[in-house]
């Protein structure tokens, strides 16, 4: 079981003798020994400390390695940003064809 899981390392002890043990490891300590479809998965499963980055499959795909988050992601967070911003220019331009209107009429 040890063997298909990079979080398991095998531990001795006398009155058992060898024990698959589960191991919390970093994203880049982990390496794999075969290539699986699996390997990639199991590095997206892997939290990492830095909220603007994720673990993924290094290109080699010998393990993981903590990448920052897909630029995709972060367009489209600063999208909604300047969305808000778009819609505070909007009302100003409102308001100020409002007083223009009311000015005219008197």
């Amino acid at each position: 079981m040890c063997e298909s899981n990079p979080n398991c390392s095998y531990i001795y002890t006398s009155s058992i003798g060898y024990t698959c043990n589960k191991t919390e490891k970093s994203c880049s300590s982990i390496k794999f020994s075969t290539e699986s479809e699996e390997n990639e998965a199991l590095c997206q499963s892997i939290e990492v400390e830095n909220p603007n980055k994720i673990c993924s499959l290094k290109s080699d795909k010998s393990g993981c390695e903590e990448k920052l988050k897909d630029s995709s992601f972060t367009s489209s967070s600063n999208t909604a940003g300047s969305g808000s911003s778009n819609s505070s220019e909007l009302l100003a331009k409102g308001i100020e064809l409002i007083i223009i209107l009311l000015s005219l009429l008197l």
